[in-house]
């Protein structure tokens, strides 16, 4: 059998495995493979959602082929920085001209998915921008956020003449080193927390506050068709003679956004900042009570899908929903319930008062009745 060393292939490579290929608009990336990638900067925020009330904006359209990563990076000076990457893989046909996963009834042929993909971003972006402060990023502020995405901070490159070739770009400086279940990055080991239960990051957030982390939420859309047929698929056996408990059992699964999703922190830990923080870590999730998982045996699976642009590694059933594109997002999401309505009784007659006083008291209370004792019913002679 031939080996692949002689064609420059080297496994353990890590710009072999890294997406990014060169930033081809200011704020579009186009990655090896042909999808597309652009990043928004935002501001965390809070909205309240009123019971019975229809929501005030329209889901976005998002389908099979876009991802959504929402990144919220602390760094080690104790800034803290929110995104949202949205990646789009074109799907393209044999024989077929147009790109059949486009948001809008626009016919988008193959050569025109960067032009297509810079309007779409720039309409979500003004969708975006009606709950909170947002902005493309561009250039340099591209690079510097999936700079910390790999490095935590530790690799600040600058951007070229020519912004082609990122793959190897914002690898090059950092060391890696792969054991059967451990990533050493600058020989600093990847400590990987994942959460099945999309918990409340507020605590998570003020006890990790004195290290850099990385909080990624990576979601794989499917548009609400496309979510039913994957869900009802993946669940199919969930009690197949039991229609009455299947329909409880799968009310509200599904959202206006919906898709596979994963969740993780993302450490890099000095030897000795290793054996000090995971008894802490252990000790605060027990504390929390909610499950989770720290990456062994899946780690550089994880590790691989919680970068932005790489979408086929991770990719785990089953579909979740959202509501709100908030809650996926760093937000706060408040629900208030109806007030309920005190209805005032009309004044009763004296009649009326004297017979539900009669029927709300016991038995034996009864006025005119007699109270027979509760027995076994005796045969008839």
């Amino acid at each position: 059998m031939g080996s692949l060393k002689k064609y420059g292939k080297d496994a353990l490579a890590v710009e072999e495995w890294v997406p990014w290929g060169g930033i081809v608009r200011p704020s579009v990336m186009r990655e090896k493979d042909g999808s597309l990638l652009a990043v928004i900067r935002y501001q965390p925020f809070s909205m309240t959602v009123k019971e019975g009330e229809e929501p005030v904006f329209t889901p976005y359209p998002f389908r099979r082929g876009w991802v959504l990563w929402n990144e919220h990076q602390h760094g080690a000076d104790g800034t803290d920085a929110d995104f949202l990457a949205v990646c789009w893989n074109p799907f393209t046909m044999k024989g077929r001209a147009a790109v059949p996963n486009v948001l809008t009834k626009d016919r988008v042929l193959a050569k025109d998915t960067v032009d297509y993909f810079e309007q779409e971003m720039a309409r979500f972006l003004a969708y975006l921008q009606k709950l909170t402060e947002a902005e493309l990023l561009t250039y340099q502020a591209i690079m510097d956020f999936l700079s910390f995405s790999v490095s935590l901070g530790d690799d600040h490159p600058l951007m070229p003449d020519i912004p082609l070739y990122m793959d190897a770009l914002l690898t090059q400086d950092l060391t890696f080193r792969f054991t059967a279940n451990d990533i050493f990055i600058n020989d600093k080991r990847l400590l990987m927390l994942s959460l099945p239960s999309k918990p409340d990051p507020s605590p998570f957030y003020h006890a990790f506050s004195n290290l850099p982390y990385r909080h990624v939420r990576r979601l794989l859309c499917f548009n609400e068709k496309e979510a039913r047929t994957d869900f009802v698929r993946y669940t199919k056996k969930w009690f197949p003679s039991r229609r009455v408990i299947r329909r409880m059992g799968m009310e509200h699964l599904l959202g206006a956004y919906n898709g596979y999703l994963t969740e993780h922190f993302c450490f890099l830990l000095a030897p000795a900042m290793d054996k000090e923080f995971r008894p802490f870590l252990e000790d605060f999730l027990r504390k929390q009570g909610c499950p989770y998982l720290l990456e062994s045996y899946r780690l550089k699976e994880a590790f691989w899908g919680s970068l932005p642009g790489l979408f086929l590694a991770d990719a785990r059933p089953p579909v979740v929903g959202f509501p709100y594109l908030a809650e996926f997002l760093t937000a706060t999401v408040t629900y208030q319930k109806k007030p309920k309505v005190n209805v005032k009784r009309r004044q009763l007659s004296d009649a009326e008062q004297k017979l539900e006083a009669n029927l709300a008291a016991e038995p034996s209370d009864r006025k005119g009745e007699e109270h027979v004792p509760a027995g076994p019913i005796q045969p008839a002679s």
